[in-house]
């Protein structure tokens, strides 16, 4: 069983993507006894944590105790991370040593031309220099509006073909940066990949602008998509304990906004 924990609703950012449409503003984040009692409700513990929001580390010391409460239930943890706060080199290097202390395996960097609009890439850079000399895995993740195998790419739809191809520009060069700067994707714990992005939130509006038809077509498309994937081990608990969606037959209904 894999868990997701929404650590907090706040974002630093307010990228137009966004399925939870996190924003700059107050958010209490979820406490370490809603996730505690959690766990001790599960039927086994999950093998795999990831912490996410909003932006998890503008409340760093929440992140960290929360890991060591996942730690503490044999879990691998990962923090899912928009890298605005990795600005600068040392004070980047130093906070992600104390997530390493704390049982951080892995970082998984929201990346690609939504997140370019409202943080700079160098800060993604600047993660994966201090995460790569600690010996932290990365994940560079890139969010896409519908899934290209599924074969809307391609039909004369010049709008989805723009976007598509918006996305893929946007990938190569980034990882010819991350080339030059840490080194190939692929190797020494570097991996890159895309994500469907969610019809929900403010991802919905970019869906919307496309037009009444091809919008009904890439909802089609995503639903299929999704159809296609099936149940798999996938969990998701909200900050204030609400269970954001289950993909595990009898487990629970996804209750996504």
């Amino acid at each position: 069983m894999r868990l997701y924990v929404q650590v907090t609703e706040q974002c630093d950012l307010a990228c137009r993507h966004c399925g939870f449409d996190c924003r700059p503003g107050d958010a209490e984040p979820i406490r370490p006894e809603t996730l505690a009692g959690f766990l001790g409700s599960l039927p086994r513990a999950p093998s795999h944590v990831a912490l996410t929001g909003g932006e998890p580390m503008l409340d760093v010391g929440r992140v960290l105790e929360l890991t060591r409460l996942a730690r503490a239930r044999g879990a691998v943890v990962r923090l899912i991370t928009n890298a605005g706060w990795a600005r600068g080199a040392r004070e980047t290097e130093q906070l992600v040593r104390a997530l390493g202390r704390a049982g951080i395996r892995g970082l998984w960097i929201s990346a690609g031309l939504y997140h370019d609009e409202q943080s700079p890439f160098n800060n993604s850079l600047n993660l994966l220099r201090a995460a790569r000399r600690i010996g932290i895995a990365c994940h560079l993740n890139y969010v896409y509006l519908w899934p290209q195998q599924a074969g809307m790419r391609g039909k004369g739809l010049p709008a989805v073909d723009a976007r598509v191809g918006d996305d893929v520009r946007t990938l190569a060069l980034q990882r010819q940066q991350v080339s030059v700067a840490v080194g190939q994707p692929g190797a020494g714990g570097l991996s890159s990949g895309w994500s469907r992005m969610w019809d929900r939130g403010r991802a919905r509006k970019l869906i919307d602008a496309l037009g009444a038809e091809l919008a009904a077509g890439v909802r089609a498309d995503l639903l299929e998509a999704e159809r296609a994937q099936g149940p798999s081990d996938l969990v998701g608990l909200g900050k204030d304990g609400r269970l954001l969606c289950s993909r595990i037959e009898g487990f629970g209904q996804a209750a996504l906004p």
